[in-house]
């Protein structure tokens, strides 16, 4: 959410020399790698020149423009409501992603956040950044040394990873035991350019949608039918045997969660990124081929879904 100081000069510049080069299609993500480095610490380094204070960030968070996707409220709580660990993984800087989302009261215990959180001296400036920088394309297991997290999960076999930009789909390396994951890609930016490479990597992709309406939509779906597999036998319930790629070996039919862990990236978190503008909400109906562990292409509300 570094877009809240896009109005200092130097992360317009930095953005402007930096972003193309973090979604050329022609480059690979090792060549990559060393200008996401200095983008994100030429960035840090402007920010700490600031002299920004601690207790900015919940008014600057107050008075910006900042917004979650339609449909967050819907999104979180029902995470919550059913015991569904959501790790939210940002490049973006932690405080104000937490603020926001603590403004928008849906900060539920459930939620676990990885990123770039400040580190202010004792008179309350900013100083620098804590822990391993995160960037776009380490959002991984190298930055979680030292963390228990991902162990505490063993056992949750089942992800959906929601990211906006190819080094997002990392995010589960790490995760042990995993059986199923479901990648739903949301192509914010460069719809033309990026088409190809998004629909090769994710499952389902999503262009120019600010909604959330899909993922709950999936969410919706898969806990009730987790509610009628619990109570029910599959062939009494009239849904066939429990789908592969949803609930691995049965596991709702023993109580555990479908989904049993969500990932969650942070969108526009490029440093000094804008705002994605214009929307483009996908109603019902959903893609059944792919709660069905299938993932075949499809069409859903006029954007493509597609599996590899």
């Amino acid at each position: 959410m570094a877009f809240l100081f896009i109005w200092i000069p130097q992360l317009k510049a930095l953005l402007h020399h930096y972003y193309p080069i973090e979604i050329d299609p022609h480059r690979t993500i090792e060549e990559k790698l060393p200008h996401m480095v200095k983008w994100w610490t030429k960035a840090h380094d402007c920010l700490c020149q600031q002299k920004i204070q601690k207790f900015q960030i919940a008014e600057v968070v107050r008075e910006s423009n900042a917004m979650l996707r339609e449909g967050y409220k819907t999104f979180f709580n029902t995470l919550d409501q059913n015991n569904i660990p959501l790790l939210i993984f940002s490049a973006g800087i932690g405080d104000i992603l937490e603020e926001i989302i603590r403004q928008m009261k849906v900060f539920h215990p459930n939620i676990h956040i990885v990123s770039n959180y400040m580190d202010f001296d004792k008179d309350g400036f900013l100083q620098g950044f804590k822990g391993q920088l995160i960037h776009t394309y380490n959002k991984n297991s190298s930055v979680f040394e030292n963390s228990g997290y991902f162990q505490q999960l063993k056992g949750r076999t089942n992800i959906i990873l929601l990211g906006d930009t190819m080094g997002d789909l990392t995010m589960a390396d790490g995760v042990p035991g995993v059986e199923n994951i479901l990648k739903i890609g949301f192509l914010n930016d460069k719809v033309e350019e990026q088409r190809e490479s998004y629909m090769d990597a994710y499952d389902i992709v999503l262009e120019k949608d600010e909604t959330l309406d899909v993922v709950n939509g999936l969410l919706k779906h898969i806990l009730h039918q987790r509610a009628g597999w619990r109570s029910t036998a599959p062939e009494r319930a009239g849904v066939g045997p429990v789908p592969a790629g949803l609930d691995g070996e049965g596991a709702s039919l023993r109580g555990r969660p479908a989904v049993s862990l969500l990932f969650l990236v942070c969108a526009e978190e490029s440093p000094g990124h804008p705002e994605a503008a214009g929307s483009s909400p996908l109603p019902p109906p959903f893609p059944v081929c792919v709660l069905q562990g299938l993932w075949e292409p499809c069409q859903v509300g006029g954007s493509k879904s597609h599996s590899k």
